[in-house]
């Protein structure tokens, strides 16, 4: 299983950033991951309005948890 990492910087402090994971559970690459990004990332960001996405990156579930 793959999972989308989103690195993101509070809009008020953007000294303050964190790491976020959101499981992408149809996928199992990390092509369909990216391309399944561009539906994950809007939704992310309209559930956390506070935060400014910095970048993303697709990687394997058990990576994603360290």
């Amino acid at each position: 299983m793959m999972a989308l990492v989103v690195s993101a910087c509070l809009l008020g402090d953007p000294a303050v950033c964190r790491n976020f994971r959101t499981p992408v559970p149809d996928q199992t690459d990390a092509m369909a991951c990216t391309i399944s990004a561009q539906i994950y990332l809007p939704q992310w960001a309209e559930e956390h309005p506070g935060w400014r996405i910095g970048k993303w990156a697709c990687a394997t579930a058990a990576v994603a948890d360290l």
